[in-house]
This record gives C-alpha cells, sequence and structure tokens, in this order.
C-alpha cells in the first residue's frame, strides 16, 4: 500500500511538471490540434476516402484524425520520455532518487502512468474534434478494444523510449536518435495498420453511395436492376 500511495503521489507530481513546462504544452497538446485542423482541412475533401492494402476504404477524415492521433502517441510517450529520462540522467535527479528509499519501478511506473493519462486527454481532445468537426465516429461495439489500444500502445511507446535511453548518452543524442527513431516505428506501424482489417478503425458518419457494376457486367432479368438502377436490354 505505501508503494502505490508513492506512486499516486510521483504521477500527481509529474502530471503537474509537466503542466508549467511552456515546451511540453505547445508540443504535446497544441501541435497535434493544429496538425489536426490543418491536414484535414487541406488534405480532405468532402467525401473523399483512401484506400488501405486488402481493398478497406477509409474517409480521409477518420484517416488522418487516427494519424495526428498515433502521432501524439509517439511524440509524448517515446520522444518525450526518452529525451526526459536522459536530461534527468544527466542534471543527476535520477542519483539523487537511487539514494532514497522509493523503489526503482515506482519511479518507471510512474513515468509511463504519467504519459497514459496525458495520451487520455489528448485523445479525448482530438476524438471530440474530430467528431464536432469533421463528422467522424468510432463504433460503439468496439470503442473499448480502441481504449485498450491507446493504452498498450502508450505503455510500449514508453517502455521503448526508456530502452532509448540506454544508447543516447546526452541530452542532445537523445534529442537527435529519438524523432529518428519515431519515424522509423512510425514507418512500421502504418504499414502493420494499413495491412490489417482492424475493427476498431474510425469510420465517417457521412453515407456513401453504392459502386455501379459496369454494364457489360449487368445480367439482371428485364426489370430493373436493383444494384445500379439500370434496365437489362
Amino acid at each position: 500500500m505505501r508503494e502505490l500511495r508513492v506512486l499516486f503521489h510521483l504521477t500527481k507530481f509529474g502530471i503537474r511538471g509537466l503542466l508549467r513546462n511552456q515546451r511540453v504544452l505547445v508540443f504535446t497538446i497544441a501541435f497535434p490540434i493544429i496538425l489536426l485542423v490543418l491536414f484535414n482541412s487541406i488534405f480532405a475533401h468532402g467525401r473523399d476516402t483512401t484506400t488501405l492494402t486488402r481493398g478497406v476504404e477509409l474517409d480521409e477524415d477518420a484517416y488522418f484524425t487516427a494519424g495526428i492521433l498515433a502521432y501524439s502517441i509517439m511524440l509524448s510517450a517515446f520522444s518525450t520520455m526518452a529525451i526526459g529520462l536522459v536530461a534527468q540522467r544527466e542534471s543527476g535527479q535520477l542519483k539523487r532518487l537511487r539514494g532514497t528509499p522509493l523503489p526503482p519501478w515506482v519511479f518507471m511506473v510512474a513515468q509511463v502512468m504519467r504519459a497514459i493519462i496525458l495520451i487520455s486527454f489528448m485523445a479525448a481532445v482530438l476524438l471530440l474534434i474530430g467528431h464536432f468537426a469533421y463528422d467522424v465516429h468510432f463504433p460503439s461495439d468496439t470503442f473499448g478494444g480502441f481504449i485498450l489500444y491507446i493504452v498498450l500502445g502508450t505503455a510500449t511507446m514508453c517502455i521503448l523510449g526508456i530502452a532509448l535511453t540506454a544508447v543516447a548518452s546526452t541530452a542532445e543524442a537523445a534529442s537527435t536518435i529519438a524523432p529518428f527513431s519515431a519515424v522509423l516505428c512510425r514507418a512500421g506501424c502504418r504499414r502493420s495498420a494499413a495491412s490489417s482489417r482492424s475493427p476498431v478503425l474510425p469510420t465517417a458518419s457521412r453515407p456513401r453511395s453504392r459502386p455501379r457494376p459496369p454494364a457489360a457486367a449487368c445480367r439482371a432479368p428485364t426489370s430493373a436492376c436493383s444494384a445500379c438502377g439500370r434496365s437489362a436490354a
């Protein structure tokens, strides 16, 4: 119970420290919102869709909303974690914590919990903007799985960021290695997500017309074809 109490206070202290950092507020909260508005306003046009592998069609507004959300997880949980821990190691904060009765696992779990809480707030903001501004919704029957993906993805990125601190010797090196590694991880995750038929992908609530088969392929009887509305010759 004592460790859990310390974990709670350390997580709360970490969140307060993040909120007092203007750079974190800009690049972690404001920057993804700006990117979401820009991408959906410039690159998404009305009912345009993007086709993933295996013929899966996804509305462009939903595609960019999910992509910016994944970028937020990568930025806050991977890059920020790696750079922040290396900076604390250089300043001697980790060494001072090592001399206290604080268990190391409590400190590490507090860092992960802080990132999960921050990402959860960021995800809620992005989803609300996507829903009310761009008519993007998520299937209610798979929303629980979507939340689980966010939590597990954030925890995984935090662990990768912690592992990256073993390679980055200085904060300057971490600020260079972390973004480059994030790009590589982003490319791999995008390819994996594009090749799957995950039911938790966001969709658009705008109705779409059914594709019409070509006239040569229509073999309906003399009555009107229900698929294309034509009358067979």
